[in-house]
């Protein structure tokens, strides 16, 4: 049996975002772990990245250097590039499916960047090695809080259409990915949500 493909669009996303971030919960706890995944889905929308792929992000919080290169955190507010170097495991542990890599953001716009919260990096903590359990994490927030769809690989395909909006060739696109630009081709062009 095949599952519907589900689809955010922009404003909803940030409306979503939105409503979540001003609910204020019983405990600091859940105000926390609102926050991490609020800050993971916006994450998911900008790179079309995978939950746990934003889990395995080297420079969240420091800046990391590759073959003499610089990629400063991307919670400094000065880091205007928001180059991710995404490592070949989660802080968990935990492989990636596509190995290390770099990504770039689909927008570059400030007001959006600003608006879906990127700087204020909080990844939620989990102690699972599996790279499934952050997913279901997410999975399972987001269906209780009602945001009606559930499949992250709405977040991948709404990057894909800002990445296209903003003039990002495939090529780039489907590396950022962490795919080949036939996946991208086949899974992504087919999904609209202008």
């Amino acid at each position: 049996m095949f599952t519907k493909s589900q689809s955010i669009d922009l404003d909803t996303l940030l409306g979503l975002l939105n409503k979540e971030r001003n609910t204020d919960y019983r405990s600091v706890t859940e105000n926390q772990v609102r926050d991490g995944w609020c800050w993971v889905s916006a994450m998911c929308a900008l790179y079309g990245l995978r939950p746990s792929e934003v889990a395995a992000v080297q420079n969240l919080n420091k800046v990391v250097k590759i073959d003499g290169i610089t990629f400063p955190a991307i919670s400094d507010p000065n880091n205007l590039e928001l180059v991710l170097v995404i490592g070949e495991f989660t802080y968990f542990g935990s492989s990636t499916k596509t190995g290390q890599r770099l990504a770039i953001p689909m927008s570059k716009d400030k007001a959006l960047i600003d608006r879906l919260g990127i700087h204020n990096v909080c990844l939620p903590i989990t102690t699972s090695k599996d790279p499934n359990g952050f997913n279901n994490n997410h999975r399972l927030w987001l269906k209780r809080h009602d945001w009606g769809f559930t499949q992250a690989l709405a977040f991948r395909h709404l990057a894909n259409q800002l990445g296209e909006m903003n003039g990002i060739p495939q090529e780039i696109r489907a590396r950022s990915f962490g795919h080949s630009v036939a996946v991208n081709d086949s899974k992504y062009s087919t999904r609209q949500n202008t």
